[in-house]
């Protein structure tokens, strides 16, 4: 395989990934500090597992983000929630996970296994539409359009280039929003 058709292959992937992987660690920085931001790097799930361990652990210790102090309690918290992730990948590997694989591999549970992604996609986001309707509303309506547009055949093709172009017309949008709001609020204030 030459290297033309595999970077053909993975464009979609690199558009993208890419400029996910800057900005997190550009905007994780100034809550995680140097180190932390080492440590969360090599052992991984930033997101989910490393940065609310250290939001909780900055709040419990009742210091800022970004002080020294702030980057001591982000690194003890980032090593913690890795010690704590290893213990329970350890324990749900060798001692849980042989005693749950018949149980797991059932067939009445397959189902509810097979659709773990959508229900945790939508509890996440369902609150998240709620709470902000007029920034949500943008990216719902594209997405959706698109999908009807294009088609489910195709979707799945060139569903990262559809991705950024939500993104990118979202963010816009949100920005006028923004825009608007705050010549509303100086006006106002006149």
């Amino acid at each position: 395989m030459q290297f033309t058709q595999i970077f053909a292959a993975s464009i979609g992937l690199i558009a993208t990934f890419l400029p996910t992987a800057v900005v997190e660690n550009i905007s994780y920085y100034p809550v995680f500090g140097a180190g932390a931001m080492y440590l969360s790097s090599i052992t991984g799930n930033i997101l989910n597992m490393k940065l609310p361990a250290v939001v909780s652990g900055q709040k419990i210790a009742e210091v800022e983000p970004g002080t020294e102090r702030g980057d001591v309690i982000a690194i003890i918290s980032v090593g913690v929630s890795s010690l704590v992730t290893i213990t329970i990948l350890i324990l749900g590997n060798f001692v849980v996970g042989e005693a749950l694989a018949p149980i797991l591999s059932h067939p009445v549970l397959k189902p509810g296994f097979d659709n773990i992604t959508p229900a945790l996609l939508g509890a996440i986001t369902i609150p998240q539409l709620i709470k902000v309707k007029k920034l949500a509303i943008t990216p719902i309506i594209l997405a959706v359009g698109a999908f009807l547009l294009i088609g489910p055949d195709n979707f799945g093709s060139v569903q990262s280039y559809v991705l950024i172009s939500v993104m990118v017309v979202s963010v816009g949008v949100a920005y006028l929003l923004y825009k608007r709001s705050s010549l509303n609020r100086k006006f106002r204030s006149m």
